[in-house]
């Protein structure tokens, strides 16, 4: 059997900016990245991908660099960038035995596809192929919501996981906040206008045995029908302003929003849109500079007894 030739990138990047310099190689590349952090690496990452050895040009080469000039413009560090020839089914065999996984909070344990990670009580174990779409679990904003959709949950804020209840993840991207809440018991809508992340969640989705099932849509938040008693919405900051009264319409009567994806100083701005559409804010969550929160809608008016006032 001939071997693969290829070239490995490897781009040395802080952590906070492992998600949107995941998407840069993965566009680049074309092809699905991997994230390496642990505390030898005093909080940067190394983000891998393969490409052919045809395809690594002059121009893919200065757009590599480029790129790692902007966030050196940005005063960034440290940043490097790493190449070198391997055979691609030797590539693929040194990922699965570097694989990790990555437990945030006391619930959610993360795992690659193909590992056997038994979990502790109480966790729900997501597996994760996160290709080329945000939400590896490791940035700073899906850490914060998945801590978040577990304290809405230890704080009975959700329903029991045996009634019927609905979910909705707006810009699901990998799928990671839609498969916990499946994993709750919620029957998840996950939605993203970006085809390839629809792809790539439907792919993550059925690799977790949900037990009601989740669908994935390539259309806007503005275009979903129904409401819902769980709103998971990780993205940014222009596109969480723009979803203030479409989130609210799209909230069931005592419904949660979890909303993250913007930085603290943010936060007050963004909790007032949504206190004036009249939803009110639970709590807020703080990591690295970005900031979550937890809303809640007001429950339903109870109706009067036959026979007693309204």
């Amino acid at each position: 059997m001939t071997r693969k030739q290829t070239i490995e990138v490897c781009l040395t990047i802080p952590g906070a900016m492992q998600e949107e310099a995941s998407l840069f190689l993965a566009d680049v590349s074309g092809r699905s990245v991997i994230i390496e952090d642990d505390e030898a690496l005093h909080g940067t990452v190394r983000i891998r991908s393969l490409m052919e050895s045809t395809a690594l040009d002059a121009p893919r080469r200065k757009d590599l660099e480029d790129y790692l000039e902007r966030l050196k413009g940005y005063g960034l560090h440290p940043l490097g960038m790493g190449l070198r020839d391997v055979f691609e089914e030797e590539w693929i065999e040194e990922w699965k035995a570097r694989a990790a996984t990555l437990r945030v909070g006391s619930m959610w344990l993360i795992c690659p596809p193909g590992m056997e990670a038994p979990a502790s009580s109480g966790e729900k174990i997501i597996v994760l192929g996160h290709g080329n779409a945000f939400g590896s679990g490791r940035h700073p904003s899906t850490i914060l919501s998945l801590e978040a959709l577990e304290r809405a949950w230890h704080d009975s804020m959700l329903p029991a996981p045996e009634s019927e209840w609905s979910a909705l993840d707006v810009g699901t991207g990998t799928g990671i906040l839609a498969i916990a809440a499946g994993h709750l018991g919620a029957k998840v809508l996950a939605i993203d206008i970006d085809d390839q992340a629809v792809a790539v969640a439907e792919e993550n989705l059925g690799l977790n045995a949900l037990r009601r099932g989740a669908r994935v849509e390539a259309i806007p938040p503005g275009l979903v029908k129904g409401h819902f008693q769980l709103i998971l919405s990780n993205i940014t900051l222009p596109s969480q302003l723009e979803l203030v009264s479409v989130i609210r319409g799209l909230t069931g009567p005592g419904g949660v929003v979890i909303l993250s994806g913007f930085l603290e100083k943010d936060a007050e701005g963004l909790e007032a849109r949504h206190r004036k559409e009249g939803l009110g804010c639970e709590a807020r969550l703080r990591r690295g500079g970005w900031a979550a929160m937890i809303l809640r809608s007001p429950p339903a008016p109870s109706r009067a007894l036959p026979g007693q006032p309204e």
